[in-house]
């Protein structure tokens, strides 16, 4: 897959990274479920399922990715 990756343009370069993470950190239903299931273990399991679909709307209204929007939170969570 690297060396792949060297010989694109910078457009399909960009498909392989969203590809690239679809592989190692699973597709949307996959990312979802594990919120719900993360979230689920101290909360209500109709406002966690309420709430991942809520950003995931956002994330869809801002044409943001619901993996980097989870990686943010992790890095400002991290630092307070």
């Amino acid at each position: 897959m690297e060396i792949a990756f060297e010989n694109v343009s910078e457009e399909k370069k960009n498909h392989q990274r969203i590809m690239r993470k679809t592989i190692t950190k699973g597709n949307l239903s996959e990312i979802v479920r594990d919120r719900v299931r993360v979230r689920g273990q101290k909360t209500d399991f109709r406002e966690v399922i309420l709430n991942v679909y809520s950003e995931l709307a956002e994330c869809l209204i801002d044409n943001q990715n619901l993996l980097r929007k989870a990686a943010m939170e992790k890095v400002y969570v991290f630092k307070n």
